[in-house]
């Protein structure tokens, strides 16, 4: 996964910006998509969210995208990122 979100770090780096340095829009993870081995990225994301999902945490820090995240949040942007792997795939 760490290829993926480098791909995605395009705004700034995270350790300055967190999440905003991260390009998020859907043109740009179908771009990382071509470019990478997208069963890897849907695979890794699908991990995350069950790892979320299944988890009691309602709060989680990601030091990757240097940010904290409440738990419906956090899923929220995997499935985001998920809807844009899956849609690639049929594209």
């Amino acid at each position: 996964m760490e290829s993926f979100w480098s791909a995605l770090e395009t705004e700034c780096v995270a350790g300055c910006c967190g999440i905003d340095a991260f390009s998020l829009w859907p043109e740009d993870i179908q771009a990382v998509c071509r470019s990478q081995d997208e069963r890897s990225i849907a695979s890794g994301l699908e991990a995350l969210l069950e790892f979320i999902e299944k988890s009691r945490a309602d709060t989680f820090v990601s030091s990757r995208l240097n940010n904290l995240f409440d738990k419906k949040g956090l899923i929220e942007l995997i499935q985001h990122l998920q809807s844009y792997v899956v849609s690639h795939k049929s594209a």
